[in-house]
Parts: C-alpha cells; structure tokens; sequence
C-alpha cells in the first residue's frame, strides 16, 4: 500500500489524553526516544523548548520526516489536516515516535511555525548577501540600486517557506505574531538599505512599506506566472529613478542624453505653439443706393 496517498485510519483520530499516550521508551522504531532536552545543538532556544531534540542520526531523520510530512498535509488540507495519526502515517513512523519528538499538535503547529519563519529569515539573508552593497572600510560610497530589491522579496515569499508560515498564521502564534516579527525584520533591513540610496528618501518608510506591501501582494495567490517578476521589476526601477532624482523610463526607452559627468540632463522646456493666424472676416454685400441701378437678369432689352 502506497503510504503517500492512501487514506489513514487515524485521519478522524482525537489526539490522546496524557495518559494514553504511549511512553517514549516503549517505541522500538526510534532507539533515541529517551534522549532529553539539549538547547544549542543546531536549533534556537525557542525550537528547542518545543521538541526533543535526537542525538542519533536515524532519530533526526525521522524527526525529518515528522516534518516534512507535516508541511505536506498542512499544504494539501490546512491545519485541520494535521492529525498525529496522519503525520505518522504519512512520516512511516509510529505514533510513538511522534510523541517521543512533541508532547502534541500544540506543539507541533507552533514548531512548524518557529521553523518556517527560521527559513524565511535565512533565505532573506541569502538575498542580502548577494547584493552589491559598498565597503564601508575601504571608502566606497557606490549607491544601492533599488531595481533588485522588489523582485529578491517577491522570490522571498514565493518560498514554500513563506506559503507555510501564511497557512499558520495564527495558529499557535502568540504576540508578537511570526508575521509582525517578519515584517519587523523586513522593515529594519529595508531601512538600513536605504541609507546606502544615490539620495536620502524624504519618506524612507513610505518607501520601504511599499517595497513590502506591493511584494507580498504580488506573491500572493492568484498571481499569474511571470507576472509577479514583471510587475516587482517594474516597481524597482520606478523607485530606484526616485532615489536617484531621475526621470523613470520604460525599459525599451531610450537612455536620456548625459553629459561629459555623466549626469543627465533636464527634460527640455515645451516648446511654446504658434499662435493661430487670424482669419479674415468675410466681407459682407453691399446693398445698392438705388433699385434703379440693379440689372433685371430678365430684362433681355436692358
């Protein structure tokens, strides 16, 4: 039987109560099932307080596949699919196995939660480091081009990472939520980028909240493939122009004439119309002094 796609008889099953949850010691699939709690061995202090972290290679991968067992079923059917039977079945594992890791879904949901934001974060600072920032220590003052910045926070929250923690949201999320906690993180790189702009925003929030803002949207569901990168590259270049000072162009359009500095030049003044020539008035009939001197044109003796 395919395990992968075969319905679970513990689909429907209610989470047991402490005392009918099975002892980590009596679970032979897991030979760590003892270990204890270890903080600082690969894993924040907050994900260690939620799982018991194994010692042993073959306990790690089967707390590998609780996890991604777990996302799998969280992405097919939301949080009401996580289900200890299910994740069990669905990891090859036993029940006890899972209880050996988590004392329960609670703390499970909030692990998942805890681990995404941990990816989101990494893959972020990923996209950090790849960027062209100026080296403070050796003098350069070389500004930050805002046309990459949209389209790395659309790729950000493309990630399977960034759709989990959408999918828990709220769920086990105490204040401050994963998300405010994001969007902090987002918010206080975005404004430390913006300090390395040609020029200083008048509005740096304005601009990083939109740089954020239209980001998050543009990843969000419904969004037509290809378009998102589109659209954020657009953004960028519209806002980089701002910081800049410059007039934004099209990318097809022609790059604006520069002098020997290099900077561009004005956008000329509008040439003035010419003024429209008047029209003549039209001359109006005269009318004769006397009708004696109109000519009939029925008089042929005249």
């Amino acid at each position: 039987m395919d395990l992968e796609t075969a319905g679970s008889p513990w689909d429907q099953a209610e989470v047991p109560g402490d005392a009918d949850r099975p002892e980590p010691t009596s679970d032979p699939d897991d030979p760590d099932a003892t270990a204890g709690l270890e903080e600082g061995n690969g894993i924040s202090s907050t994900l260690a307080q939620l799982v018991r972290e194994p010692q042993q290679e073959r306990s790690r991968k089967t707390l590998q596949r609780i996890l991604d067992a777990s996302y799998a079923l969280l992405e097919a059917g939301g949080t009401d699919a996580l289900t200890v039977g299910g994740i069990a079945e669905r990891a090859r594992t036993s029940v006890g196995s899972f209880y050996a890791r988590f004392d329960g879904k609670d703390e499970l949901s909030r692990y998942l939660g805890e681990f995404a934001l941990g990816e989101v974060i990494a893959a972020w600072e990923e996209g950090l480091a790849g960027l062209d920032l100026p080296d403070e220590a050796a003098g350069e003052e070389q500004a930050v081009s805002w046309e990459e910045i949209p389209p790395l926070l659309v790729a950000l929250f493309s990630e399977p990472a960034a759709r989990h923690l959408v999918l828990l949201d709220g769920i086990e999320d105490p204040t401050p939520t994963r998300g405010d906690r994001l969007e902090s993180r987002l918010l206080r790189d975005l404004l430390d980028l913006l300090e390395y702009a040609a020029r200083p925003a008048l509005h740096a929030l304005v601009v990083a909240r939109t740089t954020l803002a239209t980001a998050g949207s543009l990843a969000g569901p419904g969004a037509e493939e290809g378009k998102p990168e589109d659209v954020a590259r657009e953004l960028g270049r519209l806002l980089d122009a701002y910081l800049r000072g410059a007039p934004a162009t099209r990318p097809d359009a022609a790059e604006p004439d520069s002098d020997p500095e290099g900077e561009p030049h004005p956008h000329p003044e509008p040439k003035a119309l010419p003024e429209p020539e008047a029209e003549p008035e039209p001359e109006l009939p005269t009318e004769p002094e006397d009708e004696a001197d109109v000519a009939d044109p029925f008089d042929v003796w005249a």
